[in-house]
């Protein structure tokens, strides 16, 4: 039997699940890594498997992990005019907006980061603002926790409830047994 991988399908199984819980979105980062573990006649490959999952989603549980979303940077040329509505905006937006400057012809550019939630439909909007004469571009540029009041707002309460199901006895992090996961 091979055991070290039905350890490692295991874990991979487990953190896969797990981390998609509750939201569905993938899990980013960490490592595992099996210290000990024992063969015995009684010893099935399918037991260390569970083991590693039910040691997984136990580590899971206990880490402070966090929600993030991708922001964006934005740069928006606008006539001098429109600056504060576009900053208004903006504001509603959540954006942080790092540079406002004046440029040649009477217009201004507006710099900043947004979460690229909020910028969907900013075509339509700056078009308006500016009365056809604003234009915009949007770059990546990082990933930022998610308030816990956007999240309520998206996932409502199932928020913390886990799709994983429930094991038996807590079995630990380092003292898992094959015994101890129950399907």
């Amino acid at each position: 039997m091979n055991f070290e991988f039905t350890l490692g399908v295991g874990l991979r199984r487990s953190r896969r699940e797990a981390s998609r819980t509750p939201v569905g979105a993938p899990g980013a980062g960490g490592r595992a890594k099996a210290l000990t573990g024992t063969v015995t006649k009684e010893s099935a490959e399918a037991a260390y498997g569970l083991a590693a999952a039910s040691a997984m989603r136990t580590a899971l549980s206990l880490t402070n992990a966090m929600i993030a979303g991708p922001h964006v940077k934005f740069e928006v040329i606008s006539p001098e005019e429109a600056v504060g509505h576009i900053v208004g905006d903006f504001n509603r937006r959540g954006a942080r907006i790092t540079d406002v400057r004046p440029i040649e012809g009477g217009q201004k550019v507006v710099t900043g980061n947004v979460p690229l939630s909020r910028m969907f439909g900013y075509a339509t909007v700056v078009r308006s603002l500016t009365s056809g004469r604003g234009t915009y571009t949007l770059e990546s540029f990082d990933y930022q926790p998610v308030p816990e009041s956007e999240l309520k707002q998206r996932f409502g309460d199932s928020l913390g409830e886990s799709r994983v199901p429930r094991l038996g006895r807590n079995p630990g992090i380092r003292g898992a047994r094959p015994s101890d996961a129950v399907p």
